[in-house]
């Protein structure tokens, strides 16, 4: 008797597990990182309710934000610290490991394709912070695409894109302004008496617009090499784009300085003018002129550091103003004509049922700035472009995934046929990048 009952308790559980198995996972729609442990990072910023903050981003965007900008929810005032929260998405990458759908509803009939995405949060401690009523924040939000067809959204609680605003479309001031100040390091050099009957000249500029020359400042040099000392004296007269000092024969405190600058021709395009001079510091210590020397190129070091994050910087700004935080993207609803109904199989199903095991699949469509998840039940309707660049990611148990990189997606959809079978790469990692 017990053994049959032990018998049916196993013909029960079976039959529960198959049941739990064959049940199908519904889509949701809201904001969740596919990935533990490795969501889209926001940077942090602290500040006072009664100054105003100015947050300007790596990528190039931002944000304007006022004195007394924020409320509790409640509408009282917020007398705290107050941590603004800011995380932008340019990239498909971004987008999927952010969590934020591109899914205008929960519906699924339409998505977005993203010219550039936004989150900005305010919290007073762990409260988070309403924008107070007849306040908004400025963002001239980074664009590194055309954004022709585009509108503003914001996603509504959370689940729905709604178009909220409008835009402009303006060029990254900041961007050219820091780029001038450091590629034209002598834009008002002081004009000079001329030479020394010793052939002695400074280097004289305006150190604000050229930091890197503050060490050499009221140092004199003496030329050696027999360069003409007229051409000199006209030479510190002109406007040069760079100055490089380099050690030739330390031991007889030779030095190489080249002076550089470019210069349109018509017809003949951009040419680059340049003077080079040797010559020898005059009237210093060794000992001062080393500290000279080490000021220069740690300065030129800031310099060139800074030139590089600038040049990543995007080139455009699209501008608006918000009155609700959250999640806000400039785009457009993506063209699903241009894509192709497939039906895929990948080589982990032979040792996981996706049904089981809930497996999501997104589609990173690369070069338009959106990602789309399918639950297991749609594999065999999917949309991918023959053209455009689609990756694959799967998200397995025990928080790893399943690769196919655009270039294998996109040689498989120019064979043709309407089933594809798909050998993936599994990433152990929680650090999962993909091709931008």
């Amino acid at each position: 008797m017990i053994l049959k009952n032990k018998f049916a308790f196993g013909i029960v559980l079976v039959t529960v597990m198959v049941s739990c198995s064959d049940k199908k996972v519904s889509y949701e729609q809201k904001i969740e990182p596919p990935l533990v442990g490795s969501a889209l990072a926001f940077d942090l910023y602290a500040y006072k309710q009664d100054t105003s903050i100015r947050i300007a981003t790596s990528k190039g965007t931002l944000i304007s934000i006022e004195p007394n900008t924020f409320a509790h929810a409640n509408g009282t005032a917020v007398s705290n610290q107050i941590i603004i929260k800011v995380r932008e998405m340019h990239t498909a990458n971004e987008i999927f490991k952010s969590g934020i759908p591109m899914s205008v509803d929960g519906a699924r009939k339409d998505f977005l394709q993203s010219g550039g995405m936004l989150e900005i949060r305010a919290f007073d401690n762990k409260e988070e912070l309403v924008i107070a009523n007849g306040k908004s924040i400025g963002v001239s939000l980074a664009q590194f695409n055309p954004s022709n067809g585009y509108r503003l959204f914001h996603l509504n609680e959370h689940q729905n894109w709604q178009v909220n605003d409008t835009f402009v479309v303006q060029k990254n001031q900041r961007k050219k302004s820091g780029l001038d100040k450091i590629i034209n390091f002598f834009k008002h050099p002081t004009r000079q008496n001329g030479l020394a009957g010793n052939n002695e000249f400074e280097i004289v500029a305006n150190v604000k617009e050229s930091p890197q020359l503050r060490a050499f400042q009221n140092q004199k040099w003496r030329i050696i090499d027999g360069t003409n000392p007229k051409m000199v004296q006209t030479a510190m007269r002109m406007s040069w784009d760079d100055v490089v000092v380099k050690p030739v024969n330390l031991k007889q405190k030779i030095y190489r300085l080249t002076f550089t600058r470019a210069l349109t021709v018509q017809g003949s395009g951009e040419q680059n003018k340049s003077l080079t001079v040797q010559a020898s510091p005059v009237n210093v210590s060794d000992t001062a002129f080393a500290k000279q020397l080490i000021n220069y190129e740690e300065t030129i070091v800031k310099m060139n550091n800074e030139k590089l994050r600038l040049e990543a910087e995007a080139d455009m700004v699209s501008s608006f103003r918000i009155r609700q935080m959250g999640v806000w993207n400039i785009d457009k609803i993506m063209n699903k004509d241009e894509l192709t109904s497939v039906s895929l199989k990948f080589d982990f199903e032979k040792e996981l049922d996706p049904y089981v095991h809930h497996i999501k699949l997104f589609v990173l469509h690369e070069d338009d700035n959106s990602v789309i998840y399918y639950l297991p039940q749609d594999w065999k309707n999917m949309k991918l472009s023959k053209v455009k660049r689609n990756s694959l990611i799967a998200v397995l148990p025990g928080n790893r995934v399943a690769v196919v990189d655009a270039n294998t997606v996109k040689s498989k959809m120019q064979l043709g046929g309407s089933e594809i079978n798909f050998t993936t790469k599994i990433d152990y990692s929680t650090n999962t990048l993909v091709s931008k």
